[in-house]
């Protein structure tokens, strides 16, 4: 009988870690964390899907400010509107509108920087990364808009803005002017790229 009573006991400890001190943590990860897991996805396993996903579960209601969600998000969906080039043109437009849209977020951003790095405790935490993201990341998209067009289309452009082509270079060279030490990486966890 004093066995039974001992694997009662074991049993009914061994379903609630609480009675020892042991409870875990209960609710998803924290908003850096899901950035962090959605690079990782993205640069070690090259799943640009699973990383939308993390980015996504990342953008909560309590969460004050959601900047380098969004703009991780318009990297993201760049990255996957690559993978449709020379078979799905509407996707590729498709992700690259929404590549814009996401790096078109700018809504709080001087309070989003503010509020960062209180909040992340990484190493590779940088409170005002995405700010340079963004900007690049809309440089980007233009870049890219323009050379999926038709030559027609290339043409009609350059004939009513002779200067569009050379203006996106002089937007490019300026940005590395300004920010001469840019990485893609800051911000970013190291992992496994």
């Amino acid at each position: 009988m004093k066995k039974i009573f001992y694997l009662y006991i074991l049993i009914f400890l061994s379903c609630d870690p609480g009675t020892l001190g042991l409870e875990e943590e209960a609710g998803i990860y924290s908003y850096h964390d899901g950035l962090a897991l959605a690079w990782e996805s993205f640069f070690s396993e090259e799943d640009t899907d699973i990383a939308i996903a993390y980015v996504k579960s990342t953008i909560s209601e309590t969460e004050d400010y959601k900047n380098s969600a969004y703009i991780a998000l318009g990297w993201l969906y760049m990255f996957k509107s690559n993978a449709f080039i020379g078979e799905y043109p509407d996707s590729i437009t498709a992700y690259r509108d929404s590549a814009f849209t996401r790096f078109s977020y700018d809504t709080d951003e001087l309070l989003a920087i503010d509020e960062y790095e209180p909040g992340c405790y990484y190493d590779f935490c940088c409170s005002d990364c995405f700010v340079e993201d963004r900007q690049l990341g809309l440089l980007y998209n233009q870049i890219e808009e323009y050379f999926i067009l038709s030559n027609e289309q290339q043409n009609n452009i350059s004939e009513n803005n002779p200067t569009y082509i050379q203006d996106l270079t002089d937007s490019l060279s300026s940005f590395t002017d300004i920010y001469t030490d840019y990485d893609f990486m800051n911000g970013k966890p190291i992992g496994n790229n």
